[in-house]
């Protein structure tokens, strides 16, 4: 699952450069970039990641303040544009994938139980301040340890963590 989200930044930097500079070169990055999270195998990760990218894209087109409102659409909708083919060039992966949803036993699990290791509410400060919880080691200045139930690299993606690198200072 981790690998296929290493392609939203490509994605989201490709639109960048789409939105300022509307070339094909960034258009086919940003939509391979995409197709191959959708390609990845976890068709619940392409949507997140395509929303995202569409909602940035969109967002950074509309965004150019000095420019008219026909261009500002253009851009957006040039973005959206990419986002949407990097579906289409994903779909034989997530067409079967929808088409055999139903058949799997997870529509028909209690709430409870599809819930059971979804992200905790109380967890959410930590995609800005990783280490509000503590440590899971000697990190300075950090020095408590983790203060909770689940260890903070099964909830997050943070990087000193995910590797368990040295502390640079």
């Amino acid at each position: 699952m981790w690998a296929a989200y290493t392609f939203l930044p490509w994605a989201l930097w490709a639109i960048d450069h789409l939105v300022e500079h509307a070339r094909p070169r960034w258009f086919a990055v940003t939509a391979a970039s995409l197709a191959l999270v959708a390609l990845n195998g976890h068709p619940q990760l392409y949507w997140i990641a395509s929303t995202a990218a569409f909602a940035y894209g969109v967002g950074r087109g509309l965004a150019h303040f000095d420019a008219s409102w026909k261009t500002r659409l253009r851009k957006a909708a040039v973005a959206g544009g990419a986002v949407m083919l990097g579906g289409a060039l994903g779909a034989m992966q997530l067409l079967p994938a929808a088409a055999y949803a139903p058949s799997s036993g997870r529509p028909r699990l209690p709430f409870e139980e599809a819930m059971t290791y979804s992200y905790p509410a109380s967890h959410l400060p930590l995609l800005g301040f990783p280490y509000l919880f503590g440590a899971t080691g000697p990190v300075a200045p950090y020095t408590d340890n983790y203060k909770v139930a689940w260890l903070a690299r099964e909830l997050i993606g943070y990087v000193p963590w995910q590797f368990n690198l040295p502390d640079p200072g």
